[in-house]
Parts: C-alpha cells; sequence; structure tokens
C-alpha cells in the first residue's frame, strides 16, 4: 500500500534521535530480536549428548515486546484519560475482559500506522491534556516525553517490519476507507459504498454538513443505506479530516462513533448519527469515512443461518392480523390478493399463501427480512405505511401508528 508522508513532523530533536537509532538497529528494542545468523529458528540443536533437542524460539513477541517497553510509557503519559473502555475519551489503552491493552491499541482506528510519521499516537498535537509527543503551535514536548516518542516509533518500525499491522483493518488508509470528499454545507452530502467493494453498489452513507462558529461543522442526520437486494453491517464509522492537498493521511481523526454496530437490512435506511462534531475544521479541507468492519447483511440479525428461523410464532400471530385485515387509512389488507398477497408479493414482501396455516413459519421469515431488529421504526414494513414514499396500498392512519409500532416491536423483539 502506498502511503504518502505526514505533512506535520515530530520534535526535532525526537527525530535526531529516532534517525540516530535507526542506524542501530531496533534502537530501545535492541534486546528484542535475537542474532541467529542463518540457523532456523525452528530446527532443533544438538544438546551435550549429542542429541538433537529443541531449538529456542527466535520470533520476537510483539505483545511481549509492548507490554515490557511500551504500554507502561504510554500508560503514564496517556492512561489517566485513555484507560477507560467507555469514558469520556476515546479508550485506546483500556484491557476488558475480550480485549488487552496491546489488542486494544494496535487496532485502533489511525492510532498505529504503517510508518511512526503516519501514526496518530505520535502526530497528535496538544488536546483536552496539554502534552503531546510531537512539537507543534509553539508546544514543544519535555525530554522525558521525547525519549518516550523514540520508543514508540522504534516499536512502530519493529511491529510493521514483522507484519503486525498486515492485519489491523481499522487503520484510515485500508480497503474500508473511501476517498474523502469536499463537503458541500447544507445539503445531503452521499458517500457511495460501492468505492469500497462493487459488493457494495447502491448502499450509501449520507449526511448534511452545518457550520458552527468558524472553525467546527457538525453533521446531521448521518444515514446507512442498504441495497434493495441486499443488507449492510458496519463497525465504527470513523470520520476524518483531510488536507486537499494530501489526501491519503488524516489531519484528525474522530472517535465519537468507535465501537458503534449499525446495520441497515436491505431496502432500509437507518438513522445512526444526529449531530457528529467534527472539530477545529478549516474551510478547503476534506472529509473522508472509514469502517473498522463493513460486510453485507442477509436476512435479520439472531436468525441462525437460513432467513425462515422463526423463533416464536405465536408472537407472529400476535401481530399477523396488521397483515390480514385492512388497517385505518389503507385500501386493503396487506395480505390481499391485489397487494402483498398475490404470486411473489409486491416489492420483495410476499404474503402469499397466508391461508394456509402451514406456511405460517415461511411468511414469518418474509415479515422478518422487511423489519429492522435495531430500529423498529426504521422496517420497511413500517416506514413504506407511514412516510413519504409512494405506496400503492395507502398510508396508516395517524392515530394507529403508535399501536402498530408496538406490536411490530414486540413481535421483533421476540424473534431474537
Amino acid at each position: 500500500m502506498n502511503r504518502f508522508p505526514f505533512k506535520k513532523l515530530f520534535a526535532p530533536a525526537v527525530l535526531a534521535s529516532a534517525t540516530l537509532l535507526s542506524g542501530l538497529g531496533a534502537g530501545c528494542l535492541d534486546g528484542a530480536i535475537t542474532s541467529g545468523g542463518n540457523h532456523d529458528a525452528g530446527a532443533g540443536v544438538y544438546g551435550d549428548g549429542g542429541n538433537m533437542v529443541a531449538g529456542p524460539d527466535m520470533a520476537v513477541d510483539l505483545q511481549a515486546e509492548f507490554e515490557a517497553k511500551v504500554q507502561p510509557l504510554l500508560l503514564s503519559d496517556c492512561g489517566g484519560c485513555h484507560a477507560q473502555a467507555g469514558g469520556s475519551y476515546p479508550g485506546f489503552l483500556a484491557a476488558t475482559s475480550t480485549s488487552s491493552v496491546y489488542k486494544t491499541f494496535t487496532n485502533f482506528p489511525g492510532l498505529v500506522g504503517y510508518t511512526p510519521e503516519t501514526s496518530r499516537i505520535l502526530t497528535k498535537g496538544p488536546h483536552a491534556n496539554p502534552q503531546s509527543y510531537t512539537a507543534q503551535g509553539g508546544y514543544t514536548p519535555s525530554a522525558e516525553l521525547q525519549a518516550h516518542a523514540i520508543v514508540i516509533s522504534d516499536y512502530i518500525k519493529l511491529f510493521n517490519m514483522l507484519g503486525g499491522k498486515s492485519n489491523a483493518d481499522a487503520d484510515m488508509g485500508t480497503k474500508t476507507r473511501m476517498m474523502p470528499i469536499a463537503p458541500q454545507m447544507g445539503v445531503v452530502n452521499t458517500l457511495n459504498l460501492g468505492q469500497i467493494d462493487p459488493a457494495f453498489t447502491g448502499m450509501t452513507v449520507t449526511f448534511t454538513p452545518s457550520l458552527v462558529g468558524t472553525t467546527q461543522i457538525k453533521l446531521g442526520d448521518v444515514k446507512l443505506k442498504a441495497g434493495t437486494a441486499m443488507g449492510v453491517r458496519v463497525k465504527s464509522p470513523v470520520f476524518g479530516r483531510y488536507a486537499a492537498t494530501d489526501p491519503n493521511v488524516t489531519v484528525d481523526i474522530d472517535y465519537s462513533m468507535l465501537g458503534a454496530d449499525i446495520t441497515a437490512y436491505m431496502g432500509s435506511e437507518i438513522t445512526f448519527g444526529t449531530g457528529i462534531l467534527i472539530f477545529a475544521f478549516t474551510p478547503g479541507e476534506l472529509l473522508g469515512l472509514s469502517f473498522e468492519l463493513i460486510e453485507q447483511k442477509a436476512g435479520t440479525s439472531d436468525m441462525g443461518p437460513a432467513v425462515g428461523m422463526c423463533k416464536d410464532l405465536a408472537a407472529y400471530n400476535v401481530f399477523k392480523p396488521r397483515l390480514t385485515t385492512a388497517q385505518t387509512g389503507m385500501n386493503n389488507s396487506c395480505s390481499a390478493g391485489n397487494c402483498h398477497g398475490q404470486s411473489g408479493g409486491v416489492g420483495g414482501f410476499n404474503l402469499n399463501g397466508f391461508a394456509a396455516a402451514a406456511n405460517d413459519a415461511s411468511i414469518c421469515a418474509g415479515v422478518l427480512i422487511n423489519s429492522n431488529v435495531t430500529a423498529p421504526d426504521q422496517s420497511p414494513i413500517y416506514k413504506h405505511a407511514t412516510d413519504a414514499s409512494g405506496h400503492a396500498g395507502g398510508k396508516l392512519d395517524a392515530a394507529i401508528r403508535a399501536a402498530y409500532l408496538a406490536e411490530l416491536t414486540t413481535f421483533i423483539n421476540a424473534q431474537k
């Protein structure tokens, strides 16, 4: 992958020291690599008795090196704000029941890049904590922080030299990133997910930016839209600012949606952000979006390998009359033969066969496909009957919409 140089520089003293140490191998981490000449680390060696015995493991343990030499420095310098998961600040030094500090840190979006110069842990300037590892705007890190930056810088080089970054999909420069755009204020901006992979063609993220004062923008009504035949799931949607002259390296990253897990099922659109604030935005800069994960999503969550897995038919049968009888404001029942009850259904919603009790499980699955399990009010089965889009069958009367949605939500929750 091509990476372009970051425009901001470390403190000269840090760069000078790092350059000197790079000539010595791994600098402060020189104890990490054991010289083995041409010896095959996986081969045996001859013991005192002339018998072949297991040879030493010559591989570098990246996690052990991090925990011994880098983690203590980071916890001392940054742990006061960043060692808590779910706190007020990004918890990139948090240990959880499923993640070590090493795993959290090295997989945190944008934090560890392919070089020290593209790693946000080193290039982030003074922020809520007035200290940082990089000289910026008249600020110079202390001698102690400069020394710590050398250790961290050398570790990042070692980490990448041994392929540590090859599996980290959260960096803003990986396949899950779309090319940044110049945001247009006051109108809907669209990012096409098909840029990432043709499998996501027709799926989008939209948002409406507005100026907040002269140095910030707010992203309103941020929506994820699925395709007509397939849903989409994204995790950790991370917005980044880019200089127009260098759209390959982030100037800053917003972590407010870190950890968010969002799914829009086929034919649906879901709002996942109502006021994401991008700080210190300079007119002319670009705005990009990256995901920790993006994948196609068929059917609905917790339904097992087959779409036809309705877990609670009794709950379905409670909701069923909403579909088999004409609701106030509708032209007819949803299952009428001239609507979704006709052979093949209409618009991907097939209620044909309602009359046969044996088909209830498959019909229930069809209802679930047209439901949004994380946001029932975004379900096509509700949206199409209430919003401003065209629906030949009419619209639910306002007086019954709350009851309809409540029953739909109960039905959906029973299938989880």
